[in-house]
């Protein structure tokens, strides 16, 4: 009944019918990720489609990763230790260019140890040529651009920022 469901759908819509698969769930995930989809939906064999979800069926999403420069963070409008958010932005043609906010992927732990390093850093003024118009960044604590985080993310919006970013890990930026 579904494969008949999506097969009355336009040609161009973004939704496409999939025969089960059975096994080698990472080599599949792999291959779609390379044809430019979000992710798959995996489900345990034996288990019946329930509306909402369960611990029978997973979205797994297909992830992108990518260094970025951090040029400052926000506070914690939740009460977290260390800050809220980092503001990352990438190069382009000489340019720093602003990436978004990742505020996600931390401990504790180094929530506070990063915004210790980053205060070392401390700037008066933000770092990218153009000031993003993102009102979080009102009362933003800028720092020179360079520590550099790796971010895994879905895909970049039609803004230029990321959608749903994590961190992942921090280093050293080399050169400028």
């Amino acid at each position: 009944m579904l494969e008949a469901l999506f097969e009355s759908l336009p040609k161009s819509s973004p939704l496409r019918y999939s025969d089960h698969v059975e096994g080698n769930g990472q080599l599949f995930l792999t291959h779609a990720c390379k044809t430019g989809v979000e992710g798959i939906v995996s489900k345990l064999r034996r288990s019946h489609y329930h509306s909402g979800r369960n611990r029978h069926w997973f979205k797994v999403k297909c992830e992108k990763r990518q260094e970025f420069v951090i040029a400052g963070y926000t506070t914690s409008s939740a009460g977290l230790p260390g800050f809220g958010a980092l503001i990352i932005g990438a190069y382009q043609e000489g340019h720093l260019v602003y990436a978004g906010r990742v505020g996600t992927g931390f401990t504790m732990k180094q929530r506070i140890d990063l915004q210790r390093r980053l205060d070392r850093f401390s700037r008066n003024t933000t770092p990218f040529e153009i000031l993003p118009r993102d009102p979080c960044l009102r009362d933003a604590n800028w720092t020179e651009p360079t520590l550099v985080a790796e971010v895994s993310f879905l895909e970049w919006t039609s803004e230029g920022t990321l959608r749903h970013p994590s961190f992942q890990r921090l280093r050293e930026k080399q050169g400028g």
